[in-house]
């Protein structure tokens, strides 16, 4: 085998590897270049805007009555080296991507659990064990639509 054959042969396999481990799959996804950073003292937080401005940092905004900023990185500072950042800085509480959440529309029935054909996770019922995935996927219905009152 020529060895750029070899050469990219291995790199498929590894791709493969990678896209089809478990793990990677349910890494949630974030918005790429912006980070959520609180500081453990707010006059670390004033020195925000000065120190960060030197790395093309700016900030978007903040949250939670201004304790957590939303920071948006120059395009050469990947979210990994930002984090590395932050996350060495004694000042930071946390940091962490600017992760993407979909609203999940499960219901507060008590008996939810109980009904195995709107979500079956091989619960255990009145004694006998359920098949998961027999079941209508009423939860991912329900994270697209729930109906309407008309």
């Amino acid at each position: 085998m020529h060895r750029f054959k070899r050469i990219t042969f291995v790199m498929g396999v590894l791709g493969y590897l990678i896209m089809s481990n478990p793990v990677a799959a349910q890494m949630p996804a974030y918005r790429p270049g912006e980070l959520l950073v609180r500081f453990k003292a707010p006059s670390r937080a004033a020195a925000l805007s000065a120190s960060e401005s030197e790395f093309g940092i700016r900030i978007q905004g903040s949250l939670g009555s201004g304790l957590i900023y939303h920071l948006v990185l120059p395009e050469e500072m990947s979210v990994d080296q930002a984090l590395a950042m932050y996350q060495a800085d004694p000042a930071v509480e946390f940091a962490e991507p600017n992760y993407l959440i979909t609203p999940q529309a499960t219901p507060n029935d008590p008996q939810f659990e109980n009904q195995w054909g709107l979500n079956n996770v091989g619960q255990i019922v009145s004694g006998y064990i359920g098949t998961t995935g027999a079941d209508i996927d009423a939860t991912r219905a329900w994270d697209v639509a729930t109906g309407n009152d008309t």
